[in-house]
């Protein structure tokens, strides 16, 4: 699809490719439920989905055309500064580019067209994403979400709204609680068994397991940690792989 310079680019789909005179583009969601546009480009010896804040030649040129990329496949050898990409028409391959992204270039329609599938072609989606951390504001990937909380606010509660002090003449200390609060604290710890989710203590653990490796795992800090873990791995899966692992990192400090 041709397009013109006054195309809105919320307008394309992040099933399409965007190609102007020099570079491949593609938009990928974000943290902030908008987009961000990255372009194809040779890094550390290979192609990847660079993300870029500099992609004006798209509305500085008229020569711009989209493409889904079910209809495009790409020859991705390791190591070449050169990636091969053709157009499809019903699994058959009718046209060419020969791009690196620093060349202008454009499509070259095949003299003998060919199956693309009797080759060695990959999507275009296959090639990885990348994010340049250096480049980017730390505080925009925390700016919607929550406070993270470590062990320190677990316990934290407001005050009561009414509270009943005891003074006593005898002693010297104020004790002050809430009227409807009730604290029934056990003599005896309980954790619960990973397998059949019902408690037990420190000496039912021992005589069954005949060792104390489950009771240790199940304190209740660690059990807390891997459900918050195992949460934030399926929330942020879809992140590539640099970006999951800054987020985790930084969530996981919060838990020491």
């Amino acid at each position: 699809m041709n397009l013109n310079n006054k195309f809105n680019l919320d307008d394309i789909s992040n099933d399409q490719a965007i190609f102007t005179k020099k570079y491949v583009y593609r938009k990928m969601n974000n943290l902030n439920n908008g987009y961000d546009i990255y372009v194809l480009q040779f890094l550390n010896n290979r192609f990847v989905w660079d993300k870029t804040n500099n992609y004006l030649d798209i509305y500085e040129t008229n020569d711009i055309s989209t493409e889904n990329f079910n209809n495009l496949c790409c020859i991705n050898s390791e190591n070449s500064r050169f990636l091969t990409i053709y157009k499809i028409y019903e699994n058959i391959a009718t046209g060419s580019i020969i791009y690196d992204g620093n060349t202008n270039f454009k499509w070259n329609k095949l003299n003998i067209p060919f199956e693309h599938l009797n080759i060695n072609t990959t999507s275009l989606l296959n090639i990885p994403s990348h994010i340049d951390l250096t480049k980017e504001d730390d505080d925009d990937y925390f700016t919607n979400f929550e406070p993270l909380h470590g062990w320190s606010d677990l316990l934290e509660r407001n005050p009561p709204d009414e509270t009943y002090c005891d003074k006593s003449s005898n002693e010297d200390k104020e004790v002050c609680f809430d009227k409807e609060l009730v604290l029934e604290i056990p003599n005896t710890e309980y954790r619960i068994d990973p397998y059949d989710n019902e408690w037990y203590t420190k000496e039912e653990f021992l005589d069954y397991y005949a060792g104390l490796t489950e009771w240790r795992n199940q304190d209740p800090k660690l059990v807390l940690r891997r459900e918050q873990y195992y949460h934030f791995t399926e929330k942020f899966q879809h992140l590539s792989a640099e970006k999951f692992m800054f987020l985790f990192e930084e969530y996981q400090k919060t838990f020491r």
